[in-house]
């Protein structure tokens, strides 16, 4: 498997996500496996017993860190949403939150994106892709955070 980039300069990454040649040749999201073996931890692949509260509660702090330093006018046209199995109470999974931030157009904001690269979160690429490597949506970025105090590692 090719080196992944993790991007963390907001220069460089609106630059990416704001010309379609480069953002179609930036790596697409590493696979399942390759988050196994180098993010995640392995204690924490399959959890029955979620502490959804606590996970609940660090995805609102996130939201709260993320969209704090974003100007009221593009704040309004943004949507955070946990989702995945850590977002439903009782559900068992993986201690990987998940959250969408919802545009209204593409590319998004680069308040957002500036905003998400200063608080932690590391640009990794285009979504997973299809079986043979085909990406799905072509606006589809992913964002991830390695924070190792929290339960989740991995956003």
């Amino acid at each position: 498997m090719a080196t992944h980039l993790f991007l963390k300069d907001p220069v460089e990454v609106n630059a990416i996500i704001n010309d379609v040649e480069r953002l179609k040749g930036h790596p697409t999201m590493p696979n399942l496996a390759y988050i196994q073996a180098n993010v995640q931890k392995k204690e924490d692949m399959f959890v029955p017993d979620l502490p959804h509260a606590e996970i609940k509660q660090w995805i609102l702090e996130e939201k709260v860190k993320v969209f704090s330093s974003v100007p009221d006018e593009v704040k309004s046209k943004l949507r955070w949403e946990h989702v995945g199995s850590t977002s439903i109470p009782g559900m068992p999974g993986s201690m990987f939150p998940d959250s969408l931030i919802l545009t209204q157009s593409f590319p998004p904001p680069k308040e957002i994106v500036t905003s998400l690269l200063a608080n932690g979160y590391v640009f990794v690429g285009l979504g997973p892709g299809a079986p043979g490597g085909a990406v799905l949506d072509s606006e589809d970025l992913w964002f991830m955070k390695n924070d190792i105090t929290k339960p989740g590692h991995v956003l």
